[in-house]
Order: C-alpha cells, then sequence, then structure tokens
C-alpha cells in the first residue's frame, strides 16, 4: 500500500488473494471529499457517504485525533458492490466488506457509451451477475446500462441470444436505444403469435429479440432459447399466480436480469414473487414469511438501487405542491346523494360507489362543472405565460377530454396542445413525443397515466399536473419522473389537484401507507442505515445513496 505523494487525498488499491486492501494514512483529510483510488491504471470516487461512513468508523477507533487519522486499514474483500458491512474487529480494526464498485477493465471496452458515475458501477454490477435486479430510481438510465451489459457478454462470447421483454409501449425504445449505442447487435422484434420453431430460428438468427408481455404470455418460446433474459418493468410479473408470470416462469436462461424503479408496488409478496422469478433455487414463494426487515435483507442480495442523489449535482430542484379546491355545488349535490347510499355490505357495491364518488371529484357527468378542471386551465394558462410546457396526468380518459376541450376554448386553437391514450397508435404515440420533446408547440401534453408512465422521456416540459392519481404511488412516481430525469435542465414543479372532504382524502392516507411501505423496503437500499451506536454485529451501510 502505498499513498499518492501528489495528492493527500489519493491511495492506491493492490489487488490481494483475498481481495483488496485501502491503506489510511496519517493526516488524510477524509472531510473535504475528494477522494480517489487508482485501481488498474485507472481512478474511481468514493462517493461523500461512503467516506463520511469511512470516517465514522476510522474516528471511533481513534477517539480524540479529529480529522486527522492514524494508521488504519479497511479490508475490503469480494462481495455484493450494493451494501458495506462494518463489522467491530479486534484483529482488523474497522472492517468494511464490499465488492468491486466497478471494474476499469470492462469499460475500457465500451468506449461508446456516456456513462455517468453512478451507471459504471450499474454496469458492473449487471455484468457480474446471473440474477439481478436494477432498481434504480425513474430517470437514472437503466435501459442504457441493461444494454452495455449485455453488449459486453456477447462480445465476450458468454451470450449468443438474448431476450428483451418490456411493456409493448417500450419496444420501439429498446430497438432505438440498442440501434443508438449498439448498432453491432442484431435485433429481431417479435409482437405477434410465432410457432415455437420460429422461437428457435430468432434465437439463431440474432443477438438481440425483443417482445412484450402480452407475447410470451400466449406464444412461449422455447426454455431454453435465449441465454439471458431481460425483463423490462418486472414489476409486472408482482402475481406469481398470473398467466404472464407463468409464461416468465418456463423460459430457462442462463443470466436472468429485471429492470424496475418500482419493485414493489403494494405488498411484500409481489417483490418475493419477482425474486423467486429470477433465482428460483434460491429464493421460496412465501405469502408470509417476510417482514420488512427480513424482506429488506433478501432483496439486498439481489437488489441494486440508486436513488436521484447519485447525480443532485445535476439535476434542478423539484418543488411538489397539493392544489386543494373544493367541490362545485353540482359536485358537491351529486356527491352526498351518492353517498347517501353507502349502507350497502357488499364489498363489490362498496367498490362501485367509490368509484363513482371518485369520478364526481373530477367532474359532475350532468352540468361538467368542475373546479378540478378550472384550477387546470389556470394553471395551464399562467405556464403557458412562462413560455414553459407542461404534463397532465388523469387515470381517466374523460377529465382530459372536458379538458381538452376547455383548452381548446380558452387557448383559440388545438395547435397548443396534444394528447395521448392507451387507444392512441404506437406511431401516433411517438410523432407526438417527438413534436413535444424537440419542437416549441404543442406546449402542453394531456395523457393518462397508464398509457405514460413507463419508459417515456418528456423533459421538454418542466411543470406537471395531476388531474387525480392512481391507487398506487409507485405509478405516480413513475408519471412524474418523465419529466423529472436525466437531461432535464429546469427547476421542475409539480401540482397534485385535490378536492377538499371528498374520498381523495381516503386515498392520500392510501397512497401515504403504500409509499411508506416502499420506503421501508425498496428505499432502503440506497440510504445509509449505519448506526455506530448499534450493538449489533455487523451494520449495513449502503454504498450509494
Amino acid at each position: 500500500m502505498r499513498k499518492d505523494q501528489g495528492n493527500t487525498n489519493t491511495f492506491e488499491l493492490a489487488r490481494t488473494s483475498i481481495g483488496l486492501e485501502i491503506s489510511l494514512h496519517t493526516n488524510a483529510k477524509i472531510e473535504n471529499r475528494q477522494n480517489k483510488v487508482l485501481y488498474s491504471d485507472d481512478f474511481f470516487h468514493l462517493d461523500s457517504n461512503t467516506l463520511s461512513t469511512i470516517a465514522a468508523a476510522l474516528h471511533s477507533k481513534n477517539s480524540g485525533t479529529g480529522s486527522k487519522f492514524g494508521s488504519k486499514n479497511i479490508f475490503v474483500p469480494e462481495a455484493n458492490p450494493q451494501t458495506i458491512t462494518l463489522s467491530k474487529s479486534k484483529e482488523r480494526g474497522a472492517c468494511f466488506n464490499t465488492g468491486e464498485l466497478w471494474r476499469p477493465h470492462l469499460l475500457r471496452f465500451l468506449p461508446n457509451y456516456p456513462f455517468k458515475d453512478h451507471q459504471k458501477i450499474g454496469v458492473s454490477w449487471l455484468h457480474g451477475r446471473k440474477s439481478g435486479i436494477l432498481a434504480d430510481d425513474m430517470g437514472l438510465g437503466k435501459t442504457l446500462q441493461a444494454i452495455a451489459a449485455l453488449d459486453q457478454h456477447i462480445r465476450d462470447k458468454k451470450v449468443k441470444c438474448s431476450l428483451v421483454v418490456c411493456p409493448k409501449s417500450l419496444i420501439g425504445v429498446w430497438e432505438a436505444e440498442i440501434k443508438l449505442w449498439a448498432p453491432h447487435l442484431c435485433i429481431v422484434t417479435v409482437c405477434s403469435t410465432i410457432a415455437e420453431s420460429k422461437w428457435n430460428m430468432v434465437g439463431q438468427q440474432c443477438h438481440v429479440a425483443i417482445t412484450n408481455y402480452e407475447t410470451i404470455r400466449s406464444n412461449n418460446p422455447n426454455p431454453n432459447t435465449f441465454d439471458l433474459v431481460i425483463y423490462d418493468e418486472i414489476h409486472k410479473l408482482k402475481n406469481f399466480r398470473s398467466s404472464s408470470y407463468n409464461s416468465a416462469y418456463k423460459l430457462r436462461p442462463e443470466i436472468t436480469w429485471g429492470l424496475s424503479g418500482t419493485p414493489l408496488e403494494n405488498k411484500p409478496t409481489e417483490l418475493v414473487s419477482i425474486l423467486h422469478l429470477i433465482d428460483r433455487n434460491r429464493v421460496a414463494i412465501s405469502e408470509s414469511k417476510f417482514g420488512p426487515a427480513s424482506l429488506r435483507s433478501l432483496a439486498s442480495r439481489y437488489i441494486l438501487r440508486r436513488n436521484k442523489t447519485v447525480i443532485s449535482g445535476e439535476l434542478p430542484s423539484i418543488l411538489e405542491k397539493i392544489e386543494h379546491v373544493p367541490l362545485s355545488r353540482e359536485q358537491r349535490d351529486a356527491y352526498n346523494k351518492i353517498r347517501k347510499k353507502g349502507n350497502t355490505k357488499q364489498l363489490s357495491q362498496w367498490i362501485k360507489l367509490f368509484g363513482q364518488l371518485r369520478e364526481l371529484c373530477d367532474f359532475d357527468p350532468n352540468t361538467h362543472r368542475s373546479t378540478k378542471i378550472d384550477r387546470a386551465v389556470e394553471l395551464v394558462k399562467a405556464i403557458r405565460q412562462l413560455d414553459e410546457k407542461v404534463v397532465i396526468f388523469s387515470y381517466l380518459v374523460a377529465p382530459l377530454s372536458l379538458l381538452h376541450s376547455k383548452l381548446i376554448s380558452e387557448l383559440g386553437s388545438a395547435h397548443s396542445l396534444a394528447i395521448l391514450t392507451g387507444s392512441s397508435s404506437a406511431s401516433d404515440r411517438t410523432d407526438t413525443i417527438n413534436l413535444f420533446q424537440e419542437k416549441q408547440e404543442p406546449s402542453v401534453l394531456l395523457c393518462t397515466t397508464r398509457a405514460m408512465a413507463e419508459g417515456v422521456t418528456l423533459t421538454s416540459a418542466n411543470h406537471v399536473i395531476f388531474l387525480n392519481e392512481w391507487w398506487n404511488p409507485a405509478i405516480n412516481s413513475q408519471a412524474r419522473d418523465r419529466v423529472y430525469r436525466i437531461g432535464q435542465k429546469k427547476d421542475v414543479y409539480v401540482y397534485r389537484i385535490r378536492t377538499i372532504d371528498t374520498v381523495e382524502t381516503r386515498l392520500e392516507e392510501i397512497l401515504n401507507s403504500k409509499s411508506e411501505l416502499f420506503s421501508e423496503i425498496v428505499s432502503k437500499l440506497s440510504s445509509d442505515i449505519l448506526d455506530h451506536n448499534s450493538e449489533t454485529p455487523k451494520e449495513y451501510v449502503r454504498l450509494l445513496a
């Protein structure tokens, strides 16, 4: 071990038979957080959270020395690169257990990829695993990382043919991204029913086959056709009893990767189902076995998650605001009439009534009066005065259609507006998104949440309006992050319009509860949870905040 004499904050990393060692010499100033580590003639940065953890651990072993440390070693054996494990060992002192953060020799063979630091780690992590879920927050480039890791496997001749399974709306995204970053790879897209023999032909003739969940559900490939399978938006396979899950389960690739910014949406068993799919020999399906802590421990073996703090210096700020509005008189009268019917004991009737009340929060179907629509029109007019763009989400088509008509009346033209729903064709969808991203008009895009919540970049807008919200907070977050993601240059403003004294108050409680569950199990995979005062032998510290 030796310290780079030209930089008091640089340490040479030497390979050993059992791992790596970093020697922190006397007077190493951890607190300025400019540290680099030299490994195989390349440098990588230790992020500030990691440095803080190291500094705190060493400080606890050297009380009274302030920020200047005596000679201490940190041993780093091969392990899961997501986590650092701190153990108090008399023989070694402060000990951190992690895997290689990234392997420079891998990236040298992928010179055309515009990697950010967190993506370098993600590529290396995927490339080194047979089973894994890249669960980065939306907008951090999961598709790019997966393509790069796959590309290297194909270059190494470890993979002959791979299969990408994604939502139908994302097939064009995968085609475009592979053609952009790995044009040497042969692609075949399968979007209709074909015989098993033709699947075998696909496997023999291309590097990457791209299909959707509907196709594999109705038409299974030969289980051994593909060496590697990537499930984009793998949370769509959260129900192990579904036909889509059973179809995916029949595949027997050597390597299985999943991509999802929201691997857990409603309940813990969903995550267990996904983990079982990617590693069925080590993870068993269980309805009740896992509590939040044990499930998080299990997930940490398979999931790499980073949130947007890894690019916090690159992204502008985001401001989220709830816009509370009262119901109009017409809405309230209709609302109260339906509410009085709520004396049934049948669950199906309660669900029906709840749905009717939610729809009345958007507008009165008889008079078309809507305080939400009125407020949305006011917001759109103010945003357009700033010469900025806005995306408006609704999980129902009817409020969007009503708002679209009102905006045409207010703005005097439909030229500034575009609307996309689940019934929009793939070509219309692509053309509209390209126009919205590249041209000054349209400046207002109205879309249904499910149709546009995944795999779309809308960074030309910096305002988001939710007329209403889905039951699932993960879907709402995905929708918001079409705008707030890599490539966004302006501050982002999010407006959630909610009615006062209605079922939307209860919905807010449900959304908050589900968000807390996601935070408890998944978000903590990307946070530093070290407790220096804990008596537990090992505390898990997340490497990437």
